[in-house]
């Protein structure tokens, strides 16, 4: 495996533990604020910033995910037809 594929996959790895940190973090903070509305933990600026952040890496994330995805079925379509090319050689 490249350097760059185990980098990649390294931040992916990291962008998806960061991604579960916040959603567990927003629920947190959806299930507070239902429970007692006058904290107003949702109405925050702090939250909206927690909320765009998460999205952005939500995005990156599943962008990242994609991209790996898509050289994989490449990767495996072109490996499947050398070994059919060297079956039919031989």
């Amino acid at each position: 495996m490249s350097v760059n594929k185990r980098r990649v996959k390294l931040w992916l790895s990291v962008l998806a533990h960061l991604v579960a940190v916040l959603s567990v973090m927003m629920l947190t903070l959806f299930i507070l604020d239902r429970v007692n509305e006058a904290m107003a933990f949702l109405n925050n600026e702090i939250t909206k910033w927690i909320l765009a952040v998460y999205a952005l890496l939500a995005a990156i994330l599943a962008a990242g995910v994609i991209v790996l995805y898509e050289k994989g079925l490449k990767e495996d379509r072109s490996g499947s037809e050398d070994k059919g090319e060297r079956h039919d050689q031989e």
